[in-house]
């Protein structure tokens, strides 16, 4: 069971922000649309691997300051 909750705490951002992207998607694609006049794959389509990227990059950085921390202390 703890082994469960860990899953969940260290992956709920995660699946939070990938939900994120993809409600973000289509208001995404229809302004790529508004702006080209016409439909076409663009970087509009990688929304939602880039908020899973900026909470990796979130950690990343809070790690690196923990241990920054610590070898100060």
């Amino acid at each position: 069971m703890r082994k469960f909750r860990l899953v969940i705490k260290t992956t709920s951002p995660y699946i939070v922000a990938l939900i994120l992207g993809f409600i973000l998607l289509p208001l995404a694609v229809r302004s790529a649309y508004i702006q080209r006049g016409y439909f076409a794959a663009g970087g509009e389509l990688l929304l939602p691997l880039l908020f899973v990227l900026l909470v990796a990059l979130k950690s990343e950085i809070k790690e690196v300051v923990n241990e920054i921390k610590g070898a100060w202390m």
